[in-house]
């Protein structure tokens, strides 16, 4: 396919630089979310939703529920107001049961993309209080979530959105 080129001792080299890992890393955390949770699994779908851009980076559904995850490979400096903006407009516009931003760093997720959070909830009448709920995983909103990779990425997804069905339920008696 012309993708890479031989070097000594069985290994290879790309041809190309990729530009970005984004595509890849969707498409793995789409195959964790199948094997893991069982889930139906489809990355970056057009949503068609009037006045939202962008795909829906991950799309999965399970137990009759939609679930919707917005990957980002870069460190949380390269995240920008707009993209969360953009996240959060997604949410309004596809209703997804839980929805996800992933951030795949270890970095705290407190200093810059919790904070860009708070501002564009507060700009648009808000939400409920963000809330840690484990590690660097946040609760934003109703069913809505920032996790990062610290510890174990997939880890954090499965248990981001386990938290978010669970809430779906209703009160224990």
């Amino acid at each position: 396919m012309g993708l890479a080129a031989p070097l000594p001792r069985g290994r290879y080299r790309l041809v190309h630089r990729p530009r970005t890992f984004g595509g890849t890393l969707e498409w793995w955390l789409g195959e964790e979310l199948r094997a893991r949770l069982a889930l139906e699994v489809a990355t970056g779908v057009r949503s068609g939703a009037p006045g939202v851009g962008g795909d829906l980076d991950v799309v999965a559904a399970g137990e009759g529920k939609l679930i919707y995850l917005e990957v980002k490979s870069s460190p949380p400096k390269h995240v920008t107001q707009p993209e969360v903006g953009a996240f959060l407009r997604r949410v309004s516009a596809v209703r997804p049961d839980v929805a996800l931003f992933v951030v795949d760093t270890a970095l705290r997720l407190g200093d810059k993309i919790v904070p860009m959070f708070e501002l564009a909830l507060a700009r648009g009448g808000g939400a409920g209080p963000v809330r840690r709920l484990f590690r660097e995983t946040w609760s934003v909103g109703p069913h809505v979530y920032v996790v990062n990779a610290r510890e174990d990425l997939v880890d954090n997804v499965c248990r981001a959105i386990a938290e978010g069905i669970r809430a779906l339920a209703p009160p224990a008696p």
